[in-house]
């Protein structure tokens, strides 16, 4: 009888602890943004996410570095999405750039007539 009871209050002890420790770890890790990226024709949507409300910066530049067509700020958000129109780029590669808390972040964008491609 006793070892009933015990088993019982492990088991109950066991299912108490255990979701509580899975949603923990369901949160993202310190440091480790998110960031995503989806074409729709010529337009690139930009998604960022655990940004712990640092200073972000985003740009987007030749492949050389040395012509920037945008750039854009983000502070004190923990998440950020914008949308960047590219029917006026001409063809070529580009890098978007995002730069978070010492941690840098880049894809290159190839952009060709009508149609636009995104490195993963």
């Amino acid at each position: 009888m006793m070892k009933s009871i015990r088993f019982l209050a492990l088991v109950a002890t066991l299912a108490l602890t255990l979701p509580a420790f899975a949603m923990a770890n369901n949160t993202p890790a310190p440091g480790k943004l998110k960031f995503s990226t989806k074409v729709d024709g010529k337009k690139v949507m930009v998604h960022l996410a655990n940004l712990q409300e640092m200073t972000t910066t985003i740009s987007l530049e030749n492949l050389n570095g040395d012509t920037r067509f945008y750039r854009g700020t983000i502070k004190k958000h923990n998440g950020y999405a914008t949308q960047l129109h590219l029917d006026k780029l001409p063809n070529g590669r580009y890098t978007l750039k995002v730069d978070n808390n010492g941690e840098h972040y880049a894809k290159v964008i190839k952009v060709e007539g009508d149609q636009v491609w995104i490195s993963k």
